[in-house]
């Protein structure tokens, strides 16, 4: 199906921002982008000069050694991306491997940005190219460097700085193809510098500042199509104009300030707008996604750091009362215990405020930075979340507990239940930004603190059509499947057409349940009640106007699982029991995948009821 096929998506898009992303389409065409970004030359360093009075940081017991050692890892050639360690090809690392095929994708000589595929790579998949230049592991090394308290660590930055822009000259390749990757290369950076110089371990250098100006001409350029996106690409590449706009007018030697400032206002302009309009009043964010809300929460504190840090005035009431609703959004989410969140929507693995010791699935760092940065108390007691508090310099207000409660949030599209040790989470059929994954109706289970009916993740944007087909539609998500077919036709890899709409949306708090129902663009009827009990979960599945199958799905924790008979599966401590008004056509527990981890796939049992006829489903979960 293409956009021009559904003129009622088209318009919901917003006719605006699909002319932007046809006027970048056309620039790249016809060789603009080519010819007012050229491709540029090398340059020599030395970046950063090492201190002559250090002032050496003095974090808690345990962390120095635990930089040290990350530090020590990467220089052998271990780095951590998408939150997993990977090979980096050595030290400095391979800008051109693909650190999740093996295989590396071979520079062409003055090739322009504008030139570059996506998904078309003979490396595979282009993120597990960029990955390795968004600079997550220079901050690392940077921070190991403070750590150790040693001079000399200056030089393995500079290593990796001069071997990355004699690798990648300016607008030349892959990694400057994206104006998201440039930006948060450039917010990695920058923050490793400015650390580095707040404790005077070390000193920017002139090199430093082309290295800014660069990045800012670029991510300037294409502003208007990260715009355009409604995501997070807005909010990034405006944070690295902020960023590297501030930066360069506090350098009394740069050639051009006005420019150096215009970029620092454009910056604070687009973050003010994008996240006024792409954090709703309930809190939710525009791509139905926890992890992208993640990286939005963790964007908004870095520039909140960086205002502070400069001395800029403070962003507008209106930008903090939207970091704040997002800031409640995600602690909502987050379980206190594990720091871990349901697995919903688009995860690609985005990792941005890493300055903690904390695995990739634990969100508490951000939920706990951003509640101390635009709220008056943290919800979490003392512990390595902390961390960020000590290399921003931010002392920790009031700890206060947050009680979790049932709340609809019905500009996002999403109903939590919570009683007791029992949670669920439920994917309310409402779509007010585009959605990337074909997930409405879905509910996650979680019994203290784990998951055991969950979401598939996304494993791969690059993945062949039958797995993408499989983690972002129908099949990677705990719903009703009708007639082996998606709820919503997909239109690209990023986008599905006719959205969703709810019908006789109801919430009740005090009973626990929620219940919503939809007509999807084939006529078919979905209807869905969700009720928490203090031991398990209830839910009502009304179906209607499909022409062969109603497929129920329930995505199940990893572990051993029985099926007794057609209408109860039982696994450890946990049984699902099913009633059904019609006949089944089968029940059978079948192998599933899911990712945790982008570019990574485990299997997991998936529970698959089918029925032929218009009915009514009930399922019960018994926990033990």
């Amino acid at each position: 199906m293409t956009l021009l096929r559904d003129p009622r998506t088209l318009f919901r898009l917003g006719l605006c921002n699909v002319l932007a992303v046809a006027v970048h389409l056309l620039k790249k065409r016809i060789g603009f982008y080519r010819r007012s970004l050229p491709v540029g030359e090398s340059y020599e360093g030395p970046f950063l000069v090492s201190g002559d009075e250090p002032r050496w940081p003095e974090p808690e017991k345990g962390v120095s050694e635990a930089w040290v050692l990350r530090s020590k890892l990467i220089v052998e050639g271990q780095v951590e991306l998408f939150g997993l360690t990977k090979q980096s090809g050595g030290n400095p690392p391979d800008w051109f491997l693909n650190h999740v095929t093996g295989k590396r994708e071979e520079p062409v000589k003055r090739s322009h940005w504008s030139e570059s595929g996506d998904f078309d790579l003979q490396a595979g998949d282009v993120k597990g190219v960029w990955e390795i230049s968004r600079f997550s592991n220079l901050l690392a090394l940077s921070l190991g460097g403070l750590c150790s308290r040693s001079r000399q660590s200056v030089n393995g930055i500079n290593v990796w700085l001069q071997d990355w822009v004699e690798c990648n000259p300016f607008n030349s390749g892959i990694n400057w193809k994206c104006g998201q990757e440039v930006a948060l290369r450039l917010v990695n950076f920058l923050f490793a510098v400015a650390l580095g110089e707040r404790h005077g371990a070390w000193s920017a250098l002139e090199p430093v500042d082309r290295f800014v100006e660069e990045h800012c001409l670029r991510i300037e350029a294409t502003m208007g199509y990260a715009r355009a996106q409604d995501n997070n690409h807005a909010v990034s590449e405006a944070l690295g104009l902020f960023v590297g706009g501030t930066w360069l007018a506090d350098r009394t030697n740069y050639s051009s300030p006005s420019k150096a400032k215009a970029w620092a206002q454009a910056g604070r302009n687009e973050l003010e707008r994008s996240v006024s309009r792409l954090v709703m009043p309930d809190g939710s964010f525009s791509q139905n996604s926890v992890n992208y809300h993640r990286l939005l929460i963790d964007l908004v504190c870095l520039g909140e750091v960086w205002r502070r840090w400069k001395r800029c005035s403070p962003f507008s009431r209106t930008w903090q009362k939207r970091c704040r609703g997002a800031t409640l959004w995600l602690t909502d989410f987050v379980d206190e215990k594990s720091g871990k969140t349901p697995n919903l929507g688009a995860n690609d693995g985005a990792y941005l405020l890493s300055l903690h010791r904390l695995k990739f699935g634990d969100y508490r760092p951000s939920i706990q930075l951003a509640s101390a940065l635009f709220g008056d108390s943290v919800p979490l007691p003392v512990g390595a979340w902390d961390e960020p508090f000590f290399w921003f310099g931010i002392a920790s207000p009031p700890r206060k507990p947050q009680r979790k409660t049932s709340k609809l949030f019905p500009k996002g599209g999403y109903a939590l239940l919570v009683n007791g040790n029992a949670k669920a989470f439920f994917r309310v059929p409402h779509f007010r930004f585009r959605p990337s994954h074909a997930d409405g109706f879905h509910v996650d289970f979680w019994w203290k603190s784990k998951g055991w009916l969950r979401d598939g993740g996304t494993f791969s944007y690059s993945c062949g059509e039958e797995w993408l087909s499989y983690f972002s539609g129908a099949e990677g998500h705990n719903l009703v499947r009708f007639d082996q077919d998606d709820q919503m036709p997909r239109i690209s890899r990023f986008l599905f057409g006719r959205w969703l709409t709810p019908r006789n949306l109801s919430f009740d708090a005090s009973s626990q349940e929620v219940s919503v129902g939809s007509v999807d663009y084939r006529g078919v009827l979905h209807r869905r009640s969700v009720s928490l009990l203090s031991s398990g979960l209830r839910v009502v599945d009304e179906v209607d106007g499909f022409k062969q199958s109603a497929v129920l799905q329930w995505r199940l924790a990893p572990g051993n699982w029985e099926q007794t008979n057609p209408m109860e599966i039982q696994g450890e401590g946990i049984a699902l029991s099913l009633e059904s008004t019609v006949p089944l056509i089968s029940s059978e527990i079948e192998t599933g995948w899911e990712s945790a981890h982008y570019s990574m796939r485990t299997k997991i049992p998936v529970w698959k009821v089918a029925v032929g006829e218009p009915g009514t489903m009930v399922t019960t979960v018994f926990m033990s």
